[in-house]
């Protein structure tokens, strides 16, 4: 009889870090980045100021870690989708997922934090792309990569297909931040013009 599979626990380290994260993000967005100190992270988050720094180097790095966290949650029906043949359902989940985090109160804060400090801090907005729309891009098509591999799907242009794919999902939502009202089209509507758009570069085989 096989022994079953142990879920391993979180390491205390780990338990801390992820504290530290959830603390952070809670900060950033109350105060806005350079309002917010390390010592209020640190009391949040219940831990010494120099766990926070045993972990992150410094206040522009737990910035990234609080992205990447955010960012991480997006990915999860792609990553766990590779080795299933239904392309269309796969993305039109993740569409559903992506919008639910892009449109979420967070997001959103998130967002305005950015739009204003990055005025102030060019080097957030570049933490922003490498962590946000870039990592989005590359998951992406490497998902789409991965399904003309095994033969699922044919598209010229893996990259450009990727990049117009997530510009369909986001632009309503950008404009709608722009403009401080909801988004101008239903999230049914942004998916099915989105999945058209997949069809209409790719053909799933």
């Amino acid at each position: 009889m096989g022994l079953m599979k142990q879920v391993q626990p979180i390491s205390k380290r780990e338990q801390k870090r992820l504290a530290i994260i959830e603390a952070a993000s809670h900060i950033f967005l109350e105060r806005g980045y350079h309002a917010s100190s390390m010592d209020d992270i640190a009391k949040v988050a219940g831990v010494a100021k120099q766990t926070i720094y045993s972990n992150f180097e410094n206040k522009h790095f737990l910035f990234l870690a609080v992205m990447g966290n955010e960012c991480d949650k997006k990915y999860s029906v792609l990553r766990e989708s590779y080795e299933k043949g239904d392309v269309l359902s796969t993305l039109e989940n993740f569409c559903e997922n992506f919008i639910d985090l892009i449109s979420s109160k967070e997001s959103i804060a998130l967002r305005r934090l950015l739009h204003t400090e990055s005025a102030q801090n060019p080097e957030l907005a570049k933490i922003f792309y490498e962590n946000g729309p870039k990592l989005s891009l590359d998951e992406l098509k490497n998902y789409l990569d991965h399904q003309q591999e095994k033969g699922r799907i044919c598209c010229e242009n893996t990259e450009e297909l990727s990049f117009l794919f997530l510009n369909s999902l986001v632009a309503h939502y950008l404009i709608a931040d722009m403009l401080s009202s909801p988004p101008l089209r239903t999230r049914e509507e942004i998916i099915s013009s989105t999945m058209n758009l997949f069809k209409n570069f790719a053909k799933v085989l």
